[in-house]
């Protein structure tokens, strides 16, 4: 079973987790790329899990709505795509992990959450795709992908399916 892992924005990431497969996209320069990844990813997952965010103290108007029509672009691609999908927010999929013994705790604090320690840890595969600072998103993607398909059963009822 595969699963899609998408942190939405154009300095998100799309992953494709499972069976042995990780794999992923980013790097996007226009939304029309978010479509590409996810629609050359589609094909080859049963389900996807979005990230659910929502718009915080303190971020500018026109910033989050271009972050919200990114992330609109990414539901219409899953819906194109006929792909079965849920919307988990970061405290759930993030919490999964906190509450796991390996990850690295950094102060004790939940908001120093380092993804792509926590990527690097659970999926040794993935390390190709976090080399750079910037990787963060990627790793959220490939994280949302693993909670995911770790948590399946437990998701199933949640699905929303084009």
């Amino acid at each position: 079973m595969r699963t899609l892992g998408i942190d939405p924005g154009l300095s998100g990431a799309v992953a494709l987790f499972g069976d042995g497969v990780v794999d992923v996209r980013r790097d996007f320069k226009k939304l029309s790329d978010i479509t590409d990844a996810i629609m050359a990813f589609a094909p080859f997952a049963d389900r996807a899990a979005l990230e659910f965010v929502s718009a915080m103290p303190g971020q500018g108007v026109t910033s989050m709505f271009a972050f919200g029509k990114a992330t609109g672009v990414a539901v219409s691609a899953l819906v194109a795509a006929k792909l079965p999908y849920i919307e988990v927010t970061p405290q759930r999929w993030q919490g999964y992990f906190w509450d796991l013994d390996k990850v690295p705790r950094k102060k004790g604090m939940r908001k120093n959450f380092d993804s792509i320690d926590v990527a690097s840890c659970y999926i040794p595969k993935a390390k190709p795709f976090l080399t750079r600072k910037k990787d963060h998103n990627s790793a959220d993607a490939l994280l949302i992908a693993f909670w995911y398909w770790l948590n399946l059963d437990a998701e199933s009822s949640r699905h929303r399916v084009s």
